[in-house]
């Protein structure tokens, strides 16, 4: 038999303390003398480095309330007794204390100090073992329960690597003690009889576990123990559920391993290459667990929705995947895998319903690890025909979520759902020469989208290391297909990083992430090439790549490790102006119930209590809209977590700081008209909606400013300058607020005269991601001191900070308008003449364009009073201090209209009029809206602009593009200054048609020397035009400055420009 050694690398290493099976073991020993040492004094517990009692109580309490229950080895009546009495091992002590930290509220590792459960696991471990190494009072029993409860795993690299040693000393420890022998003939008390038992069968059932799922050696030899089976009055001081548990436990684990030395050992599996031989084993498996799960007690455990029955039968599905997977192996041809993929689609619904019934810490890691090998069964599932990314995407879905709720328990759910999105998004390209079969698993989406550290920290070893990176096994960085999948988020921290070292400072002690540790260990040498030093046979990447081989799956282990051994040579740590995508610290959040919780009692204390609402109805109005290019429905929209009404910078900048401390993502709202996706709360958290900062600060008529905040809309705003003459130029959509005009560095109607945004705002007040507040500059018509941070902020869509107050810039209402409206044959012709007005040298106040499907909408829908001629058509606007010369202005356009084919042109100047004449335009995207068919359909509006001389050129090709896809679409805009938009309309089945008229016209508009938004921004939908438009290079310093302004990346995160791999 072999052991672990701490530190080893390799599976094989003798423990030459413990390696010979104890064969003779005195029972007439008493237990005060044999078992173990005189308590020690009272007064010589060290406890300064404890939790204050309340909070031990608390971790303790979750110890035994939820750990315990799936394994007793830890007696409850007997530990409360010595704890009570103050002879508890301090050792013992500390090690329920970190057990119990894995599964308590995370409310309370945060009253403790803590940020994250990773930190408080940390801290409670290394105590733990600092307590133990230096133990010399504790009883011999006490070490073995001590060294047993510190293999639980968390995520740290060092304990991962000490993860085994931990049970195996256990086990040994308990050899040494005599507890792998029969009790009948001993002459201990019945108590100590009883604990004799449950100590061993424990020991019995976590050591198949391990070994089971990783393919470890067995520390127990079936053949060298006769301990009596479990039996309920063995487990009289526990709940009847958990005696029925623990004892169905045995009995799985027992059969599981006598299957697995029958046919899926290292020396029976060669035999399982003949077809035959293969066929019987998998009937026997089937048979046998079969067997096993009717006649279980533990299967119906009080009521069917019972955690322990619900992980009793995980686990049987997790043995049932594994060693049929391992046969299934052996097929060159494959065979019949349905069995598999049933049993697969069993977890996935287990999993869904004990969730449903019970929160993330109720459960052992076991669960993580059933979801990660459903999850390969899928897809090592050849039956899916082409495109199988997309339809593997469909079928690990409810891992993928699942695994999201685990996040806040488990870190490896985390590395486990960036393995899969990592594999999701990879481009076909990116696999050179590899298998056809390794290309199908891995291929990308078209469309673009406690304790039980088993099966995947095995695999953890060699692939996890794939999730640093999507980068090919090539000199060129990654390209990345948009996915379809919203589950956001694949937040975790992996890499060497400033952030990382930050939140985490014990990761610089220990190596990093475990990933990252990890990978270092597997590969060597130079990596110039795409040929790659494979791990060491000995080594424990080397066992954690075997073991995806077990699972069919080592032709994707091979390029998930080829992949990650490249990355990490080219992300050598360096200086650098850019931040590549492949390059950004991995992202971090926590957006757990336990997290939210605590933090919105923290918020009641700023805004108090009326000001926060997790109402559904609110939730969903702050998650999106049906007009937006974003793909949204009510019922699969992603959901904050809560949304908070602050009225003043200071409650922003609370919110923010606290936000920032337990690394909650923000989202920010306003009026709630954008059309890119802005408020898409895609990683959930807070969602700050603004509308209640709708205050005007000041109004300074002389120096034509005003001070707002940025809940207050440009409408309302004008209604309030117009007593005193003036008015707000930029006028988007009427429900569009100063916060979301800031954000998007929007237009309107007024821009060919006036501009955009970004020349109506003076200064900001700002709160940055960490709570900072800042203004970027004074009232001062112009300044040369320092970085212009207005401009940059504007446009940046609330990533780099949030907006609480804007000094605008006014101008002076001109006393004298006239609107005039002409209609042309063809959109070219319209086109034209707008480039020909501008060319001139005419001052136009605004220019909009409507084509002739836009037209007749308006008139169909009669939201407005004219009947209006269905051609394409031009709305002017004049302005001026003078009524002859705006009239004058009139007319001259009026003649070169004439010269470019109008038919008509009619102009008003008294104000009702104008007004109707104008409704028309404001009218275009409701008109639209109402000639929907079905409540679903949709409408995908967006924008380009082009230099005015191409105009006409993009308009005719853009309206051909949609009259030949089919659907319906107008051409409508503000072409003064050669930014114009389509309006789709379109059934959600034809969204990938739209999609495609979107991309080409906005690649048109690139190719013209435009751009891919005029106005309506970038923010999840436009997301990868900006390479292709601005370059690598400078994407790549947008980065960094997203980087530099938020280094937790929790303020609109991976909007503007990815901060994560698609």
């Amino acid at each position: 038999m072999r052991g672990f050694a701490p530190g080893c690398t390799s599976f094989h290493r003798p423990i030459d303390d413990c390696n010979q099976t104890v064969q003779n073991v005195s029972r007439d020993t008493p237990r005060q003398n044999g078992l173990r040492r005189s308590p020690p004094p009272q007064g010589r517990t060290e406890i300064s480095d404890l939790p204050r009692p309340d909070l031990m109580d608390r971790l303790i309490h979750a110890y035994f309330d939820r750990f315990h229950t799936f394994c007793p080895i830890v007696g409850k009546e007997l530990f409360a007794t010595s704890l009570h009495d103050g002879t508890v091992s301090r050792t013992l002590l500390r090690c329920v204390l970190f057990v119990g930290s894995l599964h308590c509220d995370l409310e309370v590792l945060h009253v403790m100090g803590h940020s994250t459960r990773f930190d408080a696991n940390a801290d409670l471990y290394n105590k733990a073992t600092a307590s133990f190494d230096g133990d010399t009072q504790s009883d011999r029993i006490s070490m073995v329960l001590s060294s047993y409860l510190l293999h639980y795993w968390f995520g740290n690299p060092t304990s991962y690597r000490d993860a085994h040693w931990w049970l195996a000393a256990a086990i040994r420890s308990a050899q040494c003690l005599g507890y792998h022998r029969s009790t009948k003939e001993s002459q201990m008390l019945p108590q100590e009889r009883l604990r004799w038992k449950r100590i061993w069968w424990c020991l019995y059932i976590r050591d198949r576990q391990t070994s089971l799922s990783t393919g470890s050696p067995m520390v127990i030899n079936d053949l060298d123990h006769d301990v009596e089976e479990l039996v309920m009055a063995d487990l009289s001081d526990e709940t009847p559920e958990t005696a029925r548990y623990i004892i169905s436990q045995m009995e799985l684990n027992k059969t599981a391993a006598r299957l697995y030395f029958l046919h899926c050992s290292p020396s029976r599996l060669p035999l399982s290459k003949e077809a035959s031989v293969r066929q019987t084993a998998m009937e026997d498996i089937q048979m046998t667990l079969q067997s096993w799960h009717t006649t279980s007690e533990g299967i119906n455990i009080s009521k069917r929705d019972h955690h322990l029955t619900l992980t009793l039968k995980i686990c049987y599905y997790y043995y049932f995947i594994n060693l049929l997977q391992r046969l299934q192996r052996q097929s060159n041809r494959g065979g019949d895998t349905k069995p598999i993929l049933d049993a697969a689609l069993q977890v996935f619904g287990l999993v869904e319903d004990s969730l449903l019934h019970w929160t993330p810490e109720h459960f052992p890691m076991i669960y993580v690890s059933a979801l990660f090998s459903a999850m390969i069964a899928v897809a090592a599932d050849g039956s899916m025909s082409p495109p199988r990314s997309d339809q593997l995407l469909c079928k690990i879905r409810p891992g993928l979520l699942a695994l999201k709720q685990f996040e806040s328990v488990y870190n490896l759910a985390r590395w486990i759902r960036n393995f899969f999105m990592d594999i999701l998004n990879r481009s076909e390209s990116h696999i050179g020469d590899k298998s056809a079969r390794t290309q199908e698993l891995i291929e990308p989406p078209r469309q673009a989208q406690e304790g039980q550290p088993i099966t995947p920290e095995s695999v953890a070893q060699a692939p996890a290391e794939n999730t640093t990176s999507a980068t090919p096994i090539s000199a060129e960085q990654p390209d990345y297909s948009t996915p379809s999948l919203t589950v956001e988020d694949s937040s975790f921290l992996f890499g060497h990083d400033t952030r990382e070292d930050e939140c985490h400072p014990e990761l610089a002690r220990v190596g990093g992430f475990w990933p990252t540790s990890l990978v270092s260990g597997i590969f060597s040498g130079s990596h110039n090439s795409d040929v790659m030093d494979f791990p060491q046979p000995d080594s424990l990447q080397y066992q954690a790549m075997h073991f995806l081989a077990d699972l069919g799956l080592f032709s994707l282990g091979l390029v998930a490790a080829g992949v990650t051994s490249f990355t990490l040579f080219s992300q050598t740590s360096r200086q650098s102006s850019t931040l590549p995508l492949s390059g950004t610290p991995k992202i971090h959040h926590d957006a757990s119930a336990a997290n939210i919780k605590a933090a919105c009692a923290e918020f009641e204390q700023i805004i108090g209590k009326e000001q926060i609402s997790t109402e559904r109805t609110d939730l969903v109005t702050h998650s999106g809209s049906d007009y937006q290019s974003y793909a949204w429905t009510e019922e699969n929209a992603i959901l904050s977590n809560v949304v908070l009404y602050p009225e003043t910078t200071e409650q922003v900048s609370q919110i923010v700081k606290v936000c920032f401390r337990r690394r909650i993502p923000v989202t920010p709202y306003s009026g709630g008209t954008s059309i890119e996706g802005q408020y898409i709360p895609q990683f959930q958290g807070v969602c700050i909606d603004f509308t209640r900062m709708n205050q005007i600060k000041e109004i300074n008529p002389v120096d034509l400013d005003c001070i707002v905040q940025p809940g207050i809309g440009w409408v309302d705003l004008n209604d309030e300058l117009a007593s005193h003459g003036l008015f707000f130029p930029p006028d988007p959509g009427p429900g569009a607020m100063i916060g979301g005009m800031v954000g998007t560095g929007c237009s309107g109607t007024n821009a060919a005269a006036y501009g955009t945004m970004k020349d109506w705002v003076l200064s900001l007040t700002v709160v940055l991601a960490d709570g900072t507040i800042i203004q970027t500059r004074q009232r001062a018509r112009k300044s040369s001191a320092g970085y212009d941070l207005t401009r940059v902020f504007v446009g940046s869509e609330g990533t780099l900070g949030l907006v609480t107050e804007a000094t605008l810039k006014l101008a002076v209402k001109p006393p004298h308008e006239v609107v005039a409206v002409c209609t042309f044959p063809t959109l070219r012709a319209a086109a034209s003449a707008v480039r020909e007005v501008a060319s001139s040298g005419i001052q136009v106040a605004a220019v909009e364009i409507l084509d002739e499907v836009q037209m007749r909408n308006i008139n169909l829908a009669a939201l407005t009073r004219l009947k209006w001629k269905e051609e394409p058509t031009l709305f002017f606007k004049f302005a001026g201090s003078d009524d002859f010369i705006v009239k004058h202005i009139a007319k001259k356009v009026g003649e070169i209209t004439k010269r470019n084919g109008s038919s008509t042109y009619t102009f008003a100047s008294d104000e009702a009029e104008r007004d109707e004449l104008w409704s028309a335009r404001k009218a275009a995207l409701w008109s639209m809206l109402a000639q929907r068919q079905k409540p679903t359909d949709k409408v995908w509006t967006t924008d380009v602009a082009v230099p005015l001389s191409r105009l006409p050129d993009i308009i005719e090709l853009a309206k051909a593009d949609i009259e030949e896809s089919g659907l319906m679409g107008s051409i409508v805009g503000h072409v003064g200054d050669g930014n114009f938009h389509t309006l789709l309309l379109f059934p959600e089945e034809k969204r990938p048609i739209a999609e495609a008229v979107v991309h080409r016209m906005v690649d048109m508009a690139i190719e013209m020397k435009g751009t891919a938004t005029g106005e309506h921004g970038i923010g999840l939908v436009k997301r990868d035009y900006l390479e292709k438009e601005l370059g690598k290079e400078t994407v790549d310093t947008m980065r960094a400055m997203k980087n530099a302004f938020d280094p937790m990346c929790i303020l609109n995160c991976d909007k503007v420009i990815r901060m994560k791999p698609a």
